[in-house]
This record gives structure tokens, sequence and C-alpha cells, in this order.
């Protein structure tokens, strides 16, 4: 508990009949970010107690795989998302084996627009290694947004990466008014 959010904010709320480790305002915005840019496959690393993942299970109908190296859904939310058709797998997001994975499933086989979202141990590790453009992963119009910005992701470290990789920081005023603590990235042409 030592996220400074989570001294000024009740994130004690639950969703879905499972407690939510996000702000409130989090969920409203990847509802609105998943609409506005038809999105329709996630790559959610941090699973957490997969409560948001429910979320992109019932919103991105082309797919969503997301992976922890820890196991911390209930049996409850174990159940949902396997209805719901999410791939859960407890792996290391750092694993070479995971990145072939990923890189074999989800970078050759979607057709639609992709959200890339790091909630994971290492946020700056997973941005510079899942975004290089040789994994193949990233298209025009994906996202990409890692959360608790400002604590455990600073922006300013990834931004030559940001800049080379074409991808462009959005929505950074209402982010920051809302205090959702999200850096989203849109990926923009070559």
């Amino acid at each position: 508990m030592g996220d400074w959010i989570r001294q000024r904010v009740d994130t004690s709320y639950t969703w879905l009949g499972d407690h939510v480790q996000q702000v409130p305002s989090a969920i409203l915005w990847f509802d609105k970010l998943i609409t506005a840019h038809g999105i329709g496959t996630v790559l959610e690393i941090g699973t957490g107690v997969g409560t948001l993942t429910a979320l992109f299970g019932m919103r991105c109908l082309d797919g969503v795989v997301t992976f922890d190296i820890e196991d911390r859904c209930s049996d409850h939310t174990k159940e949902l998302l396997s209805v719901l058709g999410v791939t859960r797998m407890d792996k290391d997001a750092h694993d070479p084996e995971t990145v072939a994975w990923v890189c074999k499933n989800i970078a050759r086989d979607r057709s639609g627009k992709l959200f890339l979202f790091m909630d994971g141990g290492n946020k700056e590790k997973e941005f510079a290694l899942y975004t290089d453009p040789a994994m193949g992963l990233l298209r025009l119009g994906d996202l990409v947004a890692a959360h608790d910005c400002g604590s455990e992701f600073k922006p300013e470290r990834v931004q030559a990466l940001a800049d080379a990789r074409n991808l462009k920081r959005i929505l950074i005023p209402q982010m920051d008014a809302d205090k959702t603590r999200l850096a989203v990235y849109l990926k923009g042409g070559e």
C-alpha cells in the first residue's frame, strides 16, 4: 500500500464479484479507448486479480491474452475469463519463450487493432521489449498504455524509444487532470 493513490482513494471496490486494482476512472478510460480506437485484440502484461482482464474480454472480441508471473485470480475470475475466451497464462513477460509465443500468436495472426497494456513489474522494460519493431507486434493505429504513470512508469525515461518507434503520447491533460495514472501512446506511421 505504498502507492500514493491507494492512500488517497478507496480502491477496495468490486466489479463482477471481485476486487479491482485500478482507480474507478481507469475502467471508464479503458472502455473509451477501446471504443474510440476500434480495438479488437488486447495483450495485457500483468493480469493482477483479473477483473480488468474481464472488461477486455467482454469488449475485445478478436482476443485477449494476459499473463502474469504470479497467479492472483480468484476461482470465480478464472472461470469468467475462461467463459470469455481469454487466454490467461502464468508466465514471465520477459522470458524468451513468452516473447516468442507473443510473436507467433499475436503479431502474425491478428487482423484488427491491438491494445498493448503494461501493468507488470517492470513497465519500462516491457515498453522497450514489446514495442521493439523487431517483434512485429505494433501496427499503425495500435495503442500502447502503461499503468502507474509517475510512480512505476516514467514517460520521460522511454521518450527516445517512443519517438524512434513513432509512438505519440496522447490524452496527457485528460489523464493528468483525472489522476488515472495511465500513459497512453498511439502508433503512428513510419
